[in-house]
């Protein structure tokens, strides 16, 4: 019983991690750790489809939200 446990545990690791409360003592331990890696991975394509969407519209309207940055200061980064 105890093995059949430990691999439930191993198979489903997200679960496995977060905050716990002990009910005896009332206190609360959490072992949750930050994954870079993986939010890297989900933000990446993320960050490149809103590139890719931004410089197509750029494309088609003329390269006109290019010219509009590129405007001598204040003017163009007020514009971002």
């Amino acid at each position: 019983m105890v093995a059949g446990y430990h691999a439930n545990i191993i198979a489903h690791a997200v679960c496995a991690q977060g905050p716990r409360c002990s009910i005896r003592t009332q206190n609360m331990y959490s072992d949750a750790v930050p994954d870079y890696l993986r939010m890297l991975a989900l933000n990446v394509p993320a960050a490149l489809l809103v590139l890719g969407f931004v410089f197509a519209i750029d494309d088609i309207t003329g390269f006109e939200i290019t010219e509009a940055i590129e405007l001598p200061p204040p003017y163009g980064p007020l514009l971002l």
